[in-house]
């Protein structure tokens, strides 16, 4: 979770002490931003879940584990385009 917006996140790569990572929301505001996901990544919810487009680049202290995510997972359908904006942003 990432402490600064609140929200589930997916730190994919630490550099030294930053740390990247993908943030979801609920929010459907700002669409041109985010992406709708196939399927929520929480497996208890249905509702609609987006991606942020932006990669989030904060130091580690601004996450932590929460175990109520263990169980949050892509997709199978979501997973290219979690891949691509992961992608995206490393060129």
């Amino acid at each position: 979770m990432n402490r600064t917006t609140g929200h589930a996140s997916y730190a994919y790569k630490q550099k030294k002490t930053m740390v990247s990572s993908l943030g979801f929301t609920h929010n459907k505001f700002d669409k041109s931003e985010k992406r709708i996901l196939h399927k929520n990544i929480d497996p208890y919810d249905n509702t609609d879940c987006y991606v942020k487009l932006k990669i989030e680049k904060q130091p580690y202290n601004k996450y932590r584990y929460k175990s109520d995510y263990s169980n949050y997972r892509f997709h199978e359908k979501d997973k290219p385009l979690i891949n691509s904006i992961i992608n995206k942003k490393r060129r």
